[in-house]
């Protein structure tokens, strides 16, 4: 079919998506994926950890069963999931109230309702692959990825079991069915998990200046050791965070970016490990106020 798109790169991504979507399913919930879904960090991250299962995207899908999930620019497939569902669009208001599904930030609703990222693809039984799968990304391709039949099996390879329970996660409804959650206090003190970990992958900028970007652990960070955007306005307690070379440094968040307020240690991390972009920093609770950060050679 012609295509009138305004380049050539935009032309070979339609023609692309037109594959993907006529390709008839090969696996089934469970099996090797056949093809796979690129997601940016934090959110493949987030999806992976359990703490998104809503990915949203600018349009429907007809694709159901058990996808690949690729690391935006890394050249793996780092897990798999199951498509289940695919809901109607979302305004501001059911966006807000499905946050704990979509995982997407107060601060950034806006900015993705006026992106259009509004129509909420439903994930069940995310699971990280025992190691990744390099794949071969063919030209134009920004959302789906046909996957090569080896690749499908060594996938098949590294995937690690459903949950004990032998079932998927819960099947979330529409949206227009979601009411919105009641706030929960938790006590890191008694309520947290030692040893509770995520992984942040590095960007140039991250390694440039000193920083990692903590919103898609925020989970492991107690609210009174997040603090206003500048040091006058730091928060009421600090994080002990020790670091890969032995050092402890104390420092609490900066909740504007969602940073390592003391970004020094930071920058002497990076340099002595000789952090590179797409690199992991691997950030573990080791207790209620205390966190260890380690570095992960990320896919080469």
């Amino acid at each position: 079919m012609p295509c009138y798109a305004p380049s050539r790169a935009n032309c070979l991504e339609a023609t692309h998506q037109i594959e993907v979507e006529e390709i008839a399913f090969l696996g089934s919930l469970h099996g090797a994926p056949n093809r796979a879904l690129i997601i940016d960090e934090p959110w493949i991250g987030m999806i992976l950890s359990g703490r998104k299962i809503w990915e949203m995207r600018s349009r429907a899908t007809r694709i159901r069963g058990r996808i690949g999930l690729i690391r935006k620019r890394s050249g793996h497939v780092v897990g798999t999931a199951d498509l289940v569902d695919c809901l109607p669009p979302l305004d501001a208001t059911t966006m807000a109230i499905a946050v704990e599904m979509h995982g997407i930030d107060p601060g950034w609703q806006a900015d993705a309702l006026t992106a259009g990222w509004v129509v909420p693809w439903v994930l069940q039984d995310a699971r990280p692959l025992v190691t990744p799968v390099p794949y071969r990304h063919p030209a134009g391709a920004v959302g789906w990825v046909v996957l090569d039949p080896t690749v499908t099996q060594a996938i098949a390879g590294r995937m690690l079991p459903p949950a004990a329970t032998g079932e998927a996660g819960p099947m979330f409804g529409r949206a227009e069915s979601i009411r919105p959650a009641s706030p929960v206090a938790v006590d890191f003190q008694h309520g947290g998990t030692e040893n509770e970990a995520g992984v942040v992958r590095l960007t140039g900028g991250n390694i440039r200046n000193g920083y990692i970007y903590l919103r898609s652990v925020r989970h492991l960070l107690p609210a009174d050791a997040i603090g206003g955007p500048n040091a006058e306005a730091a928060a009421p307690r600090s994080l002990a965070v020790v670091l890969e070379s032995g050092q402890t440094i104390t420092t609490d968040v900066a909740g504007d970016k969602m940073i390592f307020r003391q970004r020094g240690s930071m920058r002497e991390l990076f340099r002595a490990a000789g952090a590179r972009e797409g690199d992991d920093a691997v950030i573990t609770r080791t207790g209620s106020h205390s966190l260890r950060t380690t570095l992960r050679r990320g896919p080469s």
